[in-house]
């Protein structure tokens, strides 16, 4: 809401109950001696329509208020109204060039009648008066509610602990501060106790709630505002198990301004000045039979592929924020401690890690876990990339290096504090730690999902993935990633990362568009794909590409016209030639392109089965040179045996008889140029379209929205989409030097688990994987109370060294 406001009609005007003995403001909150907080808590101005109502001495407007903090050399640049009314002052009217005289205004309307603000609006509020300070340092920025108590007092705590969190800012400390220039402070107990709740702090029973001002008449502070209370009200909690692809299900919705600079600091890592890209994430090629020679070139490790959500994760010092692939941005209250420096010899450490994390981007997925044996499900954050940390830019570091940053300087820390607050003498007695400051009273669990590491292996354990891991795994899988160890992080399409999927899970995202009968029946179905032959560009819209003759199976129970223009994600069922609807994408808002299809169709078509992937890579492991230092941590009669030649796949060996459908010796693959792809139907052909189906496989379908004009697609043409190394307007191999972090915009306003269970052991599931892999044992931290799989885990300083408890053990 911006501008001054309206004036206040339908009631008769009077003044809030308490107003004229409230203290007009107070002082800005300290952080440390010679530093405070750039913001004054104040009661709300009256304008001259109220004038009539007060004593001349008690006057207080916009510009009693502006004019005395003037005075107090504390000059106001921007005034924040966190009122739900409009009843009290006309800033346009007091101030009708504010602008141009440097001060300016912004109502963040926060409900009252005892409720604390909601997160939506504590993180616009606190946006506002971070991004000012950025502009204008030596400012001031005037917050008032009604009494500039509850409310104001709020806002204020919660901008002290984002801005003020290097200097070990907590909620205790907040509330004093922000008390000592505003005296009593906030004196309800349900904004106190939603602060600490809010934050995952533990309140103290020292921390009492202060008693009601003298000053303050009958009635409720906030009475005035209660009007829109019951619709701002948050949406009640779905029922059922938490879900892992709804983005805002999981954190709290930014402001215009917030996100965009959430996804510039994210652009400034992977694609310095590609504001333009949604979603500049690295993207993996299915595998076939093109492209697995790449793993016979270079070496690989392998995970199992979730069937998550893909988010990347920003930590700030504001907060922690999850990126989906539709560019949402999610801010959720974490805590990410940075590792601790080390200390003088001989002295004892003040605490166990160090102050919270800035700037770091990590990439990874949501899963959400169900512990059969309890019933419980969990949300899960499986980080398996880190792109930068601090100041330092990871993209051009080779993965080995990433993967090992992802433990030491991200999740350790968290595990090492976890370890720390557990400790039963802690806080009873802690002279007797290795520390000398009490643990935080930060509550871990109370975090919105846990987050681990989602671990890698060398390749010849990709037989036990598929065999003893995935099947008892607590969340969805559907095959397997092919990480290239050495590779730097590539944005976009990474030709070099691979993805492998059961063949009854390869699966495509389409737009479904709906052609509708007169009555309203579903006439017909097209599956539409995204078409980036003019290379990505978020400013133009999207081309559309309809496949002709792909027709689309939903089960019972789904109806189709519902999902019209939704994204659904859809396998190939090899029986009837159609695609069935296998979901909905949340997450997304466009379908894959032309390009991917190709790729997953090439996976389908080829058909390598579990087995002959499984021997190939047994293979490349025990024959080529670059696996040599895999090869040299396998302990002694761990050795995989060489597979037989039959069906070992790009070994130039024909399959046996009655061998895996699909095996093809691999360089006689390629000169075939994939003939056999010509035996589905509504698939682009890499070869000559087969008998009964057209040389045009996609056109441009019925009329709808997004199609810029024809588009033909010949089965010829069809090939060309898989692009090269690289292509200028789609940078999809480039690795990019990290700049600054950006600043915030111009601040101009002209707008108004294992078995059955959760995964703690992923070494009793492979049945030996960790001890076939496993270096000489690394330092362990200290024993944490009996069942911790936290504080007591070893902490593993190779990726290979797997221990019970250690490779999935939550960092939190």
């Amino acid at each position: 809401m911006w501008g001054g406001g309206g004036r206040f009609r339908g009631a008769a005007l009077e003044l809030p109950p308490g107003w004229i003995d409230c203290p007009n403001f107070g002082k800005p909150p300290q952080v440390q001696p010679g530093c405070v907080l750039n913001v004054i808590p104040s009661k709300v101005p009256l304008g001259y329509d109220f004038a009539h109502l007060m004593p001349a001495d008690k006057l207080y407007t916009l510009r009693h208020a502006i004019e005395q903090c003037e005075q107090r050399n504390t000059p106001v640049g921007l005034v924040l109204d966190l009122t739900n009314s409009h009843r009290y002052y006309r800033f346009n009217d007091e101030y009708p060039d504010a602008e141009g005289k440097g001060l300016f205004y912004r109502k963040v309307p926060c409900r009252g009648k005892g409720q604390s603000p909601q997160p939506e609006a504590v993180n616009q509020a606190v946006y506002e008066i971070w991004a000012f300070l950025q502009h204008f340092p030596h400012k001031f920025v005037l917050v008032h509610c009604t009494h500039g108590f509850n409310r104001t007092g709020y806002v204020i705590v919660c901008a002290l602990m984002r801005m003020m969190s290097e200097m070990g800012m907590t909620v205790d400390r907040a509330v004093r501060r922000f008390a000592e220039g505003r005296p009593p402070g906030i004196y309800k107990d349900g904004y106190l106790q939603d602060l600490f709740k809010y934050h995952h702090e533990r309140r103290q029973s020292k921390i009492i709630t202060p008693p009601v001002p003298s000053w303050k008449g009958v009635g409720d502070d906030e009475e005035e505002d209660a009007g829109a209370a019951a619709a701002d009200a948050p949406p009640p909690t779905p029922p059922g198990p938490p879900g892992h692809d709804k983005i805002f299900e999981i954190g709290e919705r930014l402001p215009e301004d917030h996100n965009q600079f959430i996804l510039d600091c994210v652009s400034n890592v992977l694609l310095p000045g590609r504001r333009d890209i949604k979603f500049p994430g690295s993207q993996p090629v299915s595998l076939d039979r093109t492209n697995m020679d790449r793993i016979e070139k270079q070496r690989y490790w392998v995970t199992w592929k979730a069937d998550g959500t893909r988010y990347m994760m920003y930590i700030h010092s504001h907060g922690v924020y999850l990126i989906d692939r539709s560019n949402n941005v999610a801010r959720v209250q974490m805590r990410f401690p940075m590792p601790r420096k080390p200390s003088a010899s001989g002295h004892r450490p003040e605490y166990p890690v160090g102050p919270p994390h800035q700037n770091v981007l990590l990439d990874g997925e949501m899963v959400v876990d169900h512990d059969k044996a309890t019933n419980q499900y969990q949300r899960r954050y499986l980080v398996y990339d880190a792109m930068a940390v601090g100041e330092r830019p990871l993209v051009t570091e080779p993965f080995v290096v990433r993967y090992k940053i992802v433990e030491e300087e991200v999740l350790r820390p968290r595990a090492v504090e976890i370890a720390y607050i557990r400790e039963p003498c802690a806080a009873e007695e802690p002279q007797r730690t290795k520390y000398r400051a009490p643990p935080f009273a930060y509550m871990y669990d109370d975090e919105p999902f846990k987050v681990r590491r989602k671990e890698f292996f060398p390749l010849h354990l990709a037989r036990k993935l598929i065999g003893n891991f995935i099947p008892q795994l607590s969340h969805e899988a559907d095959g397997l990633i092919l990480q290239p160890a050495e590779d730097p992080y590539k944005a976009l399409t990474c030709n070099e990362l691979l993805k492998w999927k059961f063949a009854h899970l390869n699966s495509v995202d389409f737009r479904l568009n709906c052609t509708f009968a007169p009555d309203g029946q579903v006439a017909a179905n097209d599956l539409l794909l995204m078409d980036t032959r003019g290379g990505r560009n978020n400013s133009r819209p999207p081309n559309y590409i309809a496949i002709e003759g792909a027709g689309v199976t939903f089960p019972e129970g789904v109806d189709a016209a519902s999902l019209h223009q939704r994204i659904i994600e859809c396998t190939w069922d090899e029986d009837t030639h159609t695609w069935k609807f296998l979901r909905v994408r949340e997450d997304k808002d466009q379908p894959n392109a032309a390009h991917v299809f190709t790729k997953v169709v090439s996976s389908i078509t080829d058909n390598i089965k579990d087995e002959e992937l499984l021997r190939f890579l047994e293979r490349c492991f025990l024959t080529m040179d670059q696996y040599e230092p895999d090869r040299a941590k396998v302990a002694p009669g761990k050795m995989p045996q060489m597979p037989l030649e039959e069906g070992a796949g790009g070994n130039g060996d024909a399959g046996p008889e009655g061998g895996q459908a699909g095996c093809r010796v691999l360089d006689s693959q390629k000169q075939q140029q994939h003939g056999h792809m010509g035996t589905l139907p509504g698939m682009p052909q890499r070869g000559g379209a087969p008998l009964g189906v057209s040389g045009t496989l996609a056109k441009r379908g019925r009329d709808t929205d997004g199609y810029s004009g024809p588009i033909f697609l010949t089965a010829n043409q069809a090939g060309t989409y898989p692009r090269g190394e690289y292509d200028a307007d789609e940078p999809d191999c480039r690795v990019f030097q990290r700049v600054p972090v950006p600043q915030p915009p111009p601040y101009v306003f002209e707008r108004v688990e294992g078995l059955d269970g959760p995964l703690e052991d992923p070494s009793v599931l492979l049945s030996g994987m960790g001890p076939e892999c496993a270096p000489p044992p690394p330092p362990r931290l200290a024993a944490g109370p009996a069942g911790d799989t936290d504080s007591g885990r070893p902490l593993p300083v190779d990726p290979y060294y797997v221990e019970p408890g250690a490779a999935e053990a939550d960092a939190g």
